[in-house]
């Protein structure tokens, strides 16, 4: 379940998005002017890899490897600004 800190700074306050990764970990999806926009972007994160895990099969995810994974999210990211 994503969460938000709330982190008091010099120049105000800051939201940062705490979400759940793959391995059960608390991770940070960044800092946000705003509640709903940290709320958001952590909920989003959480989506992200659920559907990652869904898709992929115990036997796949046993063989990715990280340089597999960069590999694959550059060519989807390529693909998808050469669509517009």
């Amino acid at each position: 379940m994503a969460y938000v800190i709330e982190r008091m700074r010099k120049r105000g306050v800051r939201y940062m998005a705490i979400y759940l990764d793959e391995n059960g970990r608390y991770k940070s999806a960044g800092t946000y002017d705003t509640q709903e926009r940290a709320q958001a972007i952590g909920d989003q994160h959480e989506r992200h890899i659920r559907l990652r895990l869904a898709e992929t099969s115990p036997a796949d995810k046993a063989t990715i490897t990280v340089r597999t994974s960069v590999t694959s999210s550059s060519v989807s990211t390529r693909s998808s600004q050469t669509a517009r």
